[in-house]
């Protein structure tokens, strides 16, 4: 009787696979290669091959960000006084520009797997038995791949502007040129990437031992003999992916360019009130 029984081998690379996988290396393992069988046995024998890879993979990932901007702008180029004067020229009061980009990137970026297996050949035969033997071949595969990941973003935008060029006070003055306030431009941009890339999981490096060649067969068997060659692969891969995505983009702007107070002049020039242009842009691309 033959009897050839590599299950402890098999068993040390299927823990190697393990590491492999935990170090998260995108490398294949080697291939596995299974030759046994039952040779020349005697009569009423009970020979057995036994054959048990266990693949396991298992990915957490979880990805937390938090973003907060937050600015406030306070500008005033328009409180001027100007009282009790015979004589005032021109008047103006200065402009006001705001520019601000906002730029918010949280767990982009494509996940993608690679650690299965490459080639799995099994070659299995019994030859040349005794009467009334029981020969039995088995090999079991399981590849089992459980990813969990979580993306959660959080975004927060606040922008406050309190512009004033337009507060001009002028009073009691006998002859006042022309009165000009100021203008005010605000040019605000903001952009805002959450959970994009990583919806983009990519599974192509799980092979999941679907390379399997098989071999097998039963020859020069004995008189009442069981000769039996079993071959089981299972593969199961199982994702969870949650991506959560809470975006706040809050503007609050006070502009004034006109609440000025001409009184108790005798020759007032002119008043020209300035202008507003607000520009407010808002990209937001989420999950």
């Amino acid at each position: 009787m033959n009897y050839i029984n590599l299950s402890k081998a098999i068993k040390v690379a299927a823990a190697t696979i393990g590491v492999v996988a935990a170090t998260g290396s995108t490398a294949a393992f080697a291939s596995f290669n299974f030759t046994g069988g039952n040779g020349t046995t005697g009569p009423n024998s009970d020979n057995q091959n036994t054959y048990s890879v266990t693949h396991g993979m298992t990915f957490n990932l979880n990805n937390y960000g938090v973003s907060n901007n937050t600015t406030e702008a306070s500008v005033d180029t328009g409180i001027l006084p100007v009282n009790d004067n015979t004589t005032v020229g021109n008047i103006w009061t200065g402009d006001t520009t705001i520019g601000g980009l906002f730029t918010n990137r949280i767990n982009n970026g494509m996940i993608s797997f690679s650690a299965d297996p490459s080639n799995i050949s099994v070659h299995l035969t019994n030859d040349t038995t005794g009467p009334n033997s029981e020969n039995t071949n088995t090999v079991t595969i399981d590849n089992n791949t459980t990813a969990n990941i979580s993306n959660i973003a959080d975004i927060n935008n606040n922008i406050a502007l309190d512009l004033n060029s337009g507060g001009v006070d002028v009073h009691n003055n006998t002859t006042v040129g022309t009165i000009s306030t100021g203008d005010v431009s605000a040019h605000i941009s903001v952009n805002n990437a959450a959970n994009s890339g990583a919806s983009n999981i990519d599974l192509s490096g799980l092979n999941g031992g679907n390379n399997v060649t098989v071999t097998g067969g039963n020859d020069l068997t004995g008189p009442n003999s069981s000769n039996t060659n079993d071959i089981s692969v299972n593969n199961n891969t199982n994702l969870d992916v949650t991506n959560t995505a809470n975006i706040n983009n809050t503007l609050s702007a006070n502009v004034d360019t006109g609440s000025s107070n001409i009184n108790n002049n005798t020759t007032v020039g002119g008043f020209h009130g300035g202008s507003v242009n607000i520009n407010f842009t808002s990209n937001n691309t989420a999950n």
